[in-house]
């Protein structure tokens, strides 16, 4: 899915980090990997922009957006190709969220500009049974139709939800209406919304590639749970194997036969995106799958969602990556990364391996990282 061309060699990094909408835990990760990318490039100067928007630059810098570009800001920042920035270029908003791997229910139902249904149906055989809407009401007459059709156990997910959040388990309409009544899901409903069917005992894992500069690594990783301070279960890190080259040279690791099935709806899942919007193209492509049972017990895998942004992998990705850049002998290497919700933040302050430290409400959100052993 990446433009790989010769490039200018670079000589700064900049990262636009908002002034507002981000809290310091995020800003505080931005800009340790904004570090660890810069010396892995040889990059003399980091410049941090603390605003909502990158800046147009001189030809020779390597930029770290927060968020996904559209064409339109990378032809402004000057962007042509994947080996200039850490993330992704789309030519359509949505093509950044949920919504684009399911199709709509019916051809009346509300759409974003630029919307292909032929490629939710086109993917249908790598995602869960699913729809994406993005109104109200076009929310609740599919969940109307999905009562009907018998389906029990629905998880909504807002199109721009990450880390676990903004995601809820509901079992009819009544309870999806009330759900759409809260203020945050009110607010972020016309971005879209995904309604799927529900796996239990799941397990998830992460596959991607990342291309820094001109250097293509390819991984496998575990995400693990934790729980935040209003008892929910999200996002609490990853476990990485990380390898030199393409997905190939990860099947050829001993005990990557398993994860040959994902690894080929990945494929797929990518392959079916590029073809219906060959205009995108992405440095870091990671796709987020899961393997558990659906309400009639049988075992499914299937991809759930993909991010062509800086995300909650990457800091693992390129601890994992500085590493075969200290030990070329290695062809491949693990990393790890944890977020944990304390009371007390003097437990951890003094940990080598932490990298963000922020306080929420009456609790710290700490997160960590580091290598492992080969």
């Amino acid at each position: 899915m990446s433009k790989i061309l010769t490039s200018t060699p670079k000589t700064s990094l900049q990262i636009s980090l908002p002034s507002k909408g981000c809290n310091k835990g995020a800003l505080q990760s931005l800009e340790f990997m904004a570090r660890e990318l810069a010396q892995f490039l040889d990059l003399p100067r980091v410049h941090i922009d603390y605003e909502d928007q990158l800046k147009p630059s001189s030809g020779n810098t390597y930029y770290l957006p927060l968020q996904t570009l559209s064409l339109e800001q990378a032809r402004q920042l000057g962007i042509e190709q994947a080996s200039q920035l850490y993330g992704g270029v789309v030519p359509y908003d949505f093509l950044a969220h949920k919504t684009v791997a399911h199709p709509l229910p019916q051809d009346d139902m509300d759409r974003p500009e630029g919307w292909n249904n032929e490629l939710g149906l086109a993917l249908r055989h790598t995602v869960l049974p699913g729809y994406s809407v993005f109104s109200r009401n076009d929310a609740l007459r599919t969940m109307s139709l999905l009562d009907e059709a018998g389906q029990t156990g629905i998880r909504a997910k807002l199109a721009s939800a990450n880390a676990g959040k903004g995601q809820k388990v509901i079992y009819s309409r009544q309870e999806l209406e009330e759900l759409l009544n809260l203020p945050p899901w009110q607010s972020q409903l016309e971005q879209g919304l995904v309604l799927e069917e529900n796996l239990l005992d799941g397990e998830t894992f992460s596959i991607g590639q990342t291309q820094v500069g001109e250097h293509l690594f390819s991984y496998i990783g575990q995400q693990h749970q934790t729980t935040n301070l209003q008892h929910e279960s999200v996002y609490g890190g990853s476990s990485l194997l990380l390898v030199r080259g393409g997905f190939q040279q990860l099947l050829q690791l001993s005990g990557m036969k398993r994860i040959e099935h994902l690894l080929e709806l990945t494929i797929s899942y990518e392959k079916n995106i590029r073809q219906a919007f060959p205009e995108l193209y992405a440095s870091r492509r990671n796709y987020d799958l899961i393997v558990g049972k659906n309400a009639r017990g049988h075992y499914k895998a299937a991809v759930l969602e993909h991010s062509w942004r800086f995300g909650g992998a990457s800091i693992a990705e390129i601890l994992a990556i500085r590493t075969l850049q200290r030990h070329p002998e290695l062809q491949h290497t693990h990393a790890w990364t944890r977020e944990r919700y304390l009371d007390d933040a003097s437990l951890v302050k003094n940990s080598p391996h932490l990298y963000s430290l922020d306080q929420e409400d009456e609790a710290y959100l700490a997160r960590f990282g580091g290598p492992l052993p080969s």
